[in-house]
């Protein structure tokens, strides 16, 4: 029983670590395509990869989105655009979600694919029904 609960607290400080640090790599990743013609950019790079390989020792993944079908367990959907695609397809990623093992740590706040609807105009006349 102790063991368990000595698990238990391993894991939730894990998780608040982790939680905490992801702001900054947050942060790092928008700073990195700011500094294309600065010579200090490969020392950001250096960083940015060092906190994403503790991260990822740590059980951190980054959810995959972009062409995705929308998942309300691993996105929030936070926009709707239109496509002529399938209905609920990721278009965009406005910030990277994470896994910490199984568990969401941070949903990916997402655009979604809203498939177009053909006006009655471009409808009419092409043989389609459009009584109730």
């Amino acid at each position: 029983m102790l063991a368990a609960l000595d698990d238990l607290a391993i894991q939730r400080a894990r998780e608040a670590l982790v939680a905490d640090l992801l702001p900054v790599l947050d942060d790092l990743d928008q700073a990195l395509p700011c500094l294309e013609a600065e010579k200090n950019r490969e020392g950001f790079e250096i960083l940015a990869r060092k906190l994403r390989k503790i991260l990822g020792d740590l059980g951190l993944r980054p959810i995959e989105s972009l062409g995705k079908p929308f998942d309300p367990r691993l996105h929030e959907a936070i926009a709707r655009g239109e496509s002529d695609g399938e209905d609920g397809i990721v278009l965009e990623e406005y910030q990277k979600g994470y896994l910490l093992g199984q568990k969401v740590i941070r949903p990916s706040r997402v655009k979604i694919a809203e498939r177009r609807e053909e006006s009655q105009e471009e409808n009419h006349g092409k043989g389609k029904d459009h009584r109730d």
